[in-house]
C-alpha cells in the first residue's frame, strides 16, 4: 500500500481555502495524471457536500 500527500488550494464565494489529501493506494498502475484527478474528485465530493456553489480555482501540488 503506497500513501501519497497533496496540497489543495481552491476558491469558493470569493473565499480561498486550503487542505491537505492523502491517497492510498494498491494500484501500482496508476499514473500521476490519474492522482491528481482523483483528488479533485475528493476535493469536489467534500465542497458539493456542504454547499451548492462551485470549486474555482483549484490548484494541487504533490508534498
Amino acid at each position: 500500500m503506497k500513501k501519497e500527500n497533496y496540497k489543495v488550494s481552491f476558491s469558493q464565494k470569493g473565499e480561498r481555502y486550503r487542505g491537505d489529501v492523502e491517497i492510498i493506494s494498491n494500484d501500482e498502475n496508476l499514473n500521476e495524471c490519474d492522482k491528481i484527478n482523483s483528488v479533485a474528485e475528493q476535493v469536489n465530493s467534500i465542497v458539493k457536500d456542504s454547499s451548492s456553489s462551485e470549486v474555482e480555482n483549484i490548484v494541487i501540488t504533490k508534498n
